[in-house]
């Protein structure tokens, strides 16, 4: 019995979840996906529906991102558990969901997060981290309206100019760096104040990331840092 309860005691205690963004982003985050599941019957089953099945597992990701550990998605999913038996409709989740959503301001931010936010490089690192997630957010437009949709590398400039104008108040598109080895190289946007230049690649069947070269530096006049 002493040493069960010693073998007991040893075992470290489960870590607390704790926030990667900020909090505000978080709970923005979470509202959108609460919005979203308005549009939806609320009996309908998440598992026989297309678009519902899609809403649940971007819900599922939006908390694996926000998250240190896997806490708040396996409370959304219910995992460890069997759908046989559970209730899978959209009520159900957007009850585990609003509960999540309401407990948020509980969960402590990331000191290495809250330290670093407001850094521009960190800020730029976010952004393109998810571009992808919302580009595949805004292909979910109600009742299919019209969309920008991410077909060809104009389409990624565009958004991508569109995002770093939350942050950033002088963008200045397609400058030239100076020439190496006799050729000039257009770069796609200048942040002046920061000194930050941004160049947006599209991969494709015929350019793989692999092709890409990123050895390729040149130097922009002033400038600090080169995505």
């Amino acid at each position: 019995m002493t040493e069960r309860r010693r073998a007991s005691q040893s075992q470290p205690e489960p870590q607390r979840p704790v926030l990667t963004i900020r909090r505000q982003e978080a709970a923005t985050l979470a509202r959108q996906q609460l919005e979203k599941a308005k549009t939806f019957q609320p009996d309908v089953d998440i598992i026989n529906n297309t678009d519902t099945h899609r809403w649940y597992e971007y819900t599922e990701e939006v908390f694996r991102h926000i998250c240190s550990n896997e806490e708040l998605a396996d409370e959304f999913t219910g995992k460890g558990r069997h759908f046989y038996g559970m209730d899978t409709t959209v009520r159900s989740y957007t009850g585990k969901l609003q509960s999540i959503l309401d407990r948020l301001v509980l969960i402590p931010e990331s000191v290495a997060r809250s330290e670093r936010a407001d850094e521009p490089l960190d800020i730029i690192d976010h952004l393109v981290r998810r571009f992808h997630r919302v580009v595949r957010q805004l292909r979910q437009r109600h009742d299919n309206r019209p969309t920008l949709d991410v077909t060809e590398e104009y389409d990624v400039q565009d958004l991508l100019h569109a995002l770093l104008a939350l942050h950033f108040d002088d963008i200045r598109p397609e400058e030239y760096t100076p020439s190496y080895a006799g050729v000039s190289s257009r770069v796609d946007f200048l942040l002046k104040g920061e000194r930050v230049v941004l160049e947006v690649k599209k991969t494709s069947t015929d350019r793989p990331k692999s092709a890409l070269s990123f050895g390729r530096r040149h130097r922009f006049k002033n400038a600090n840092a080169h995505f």
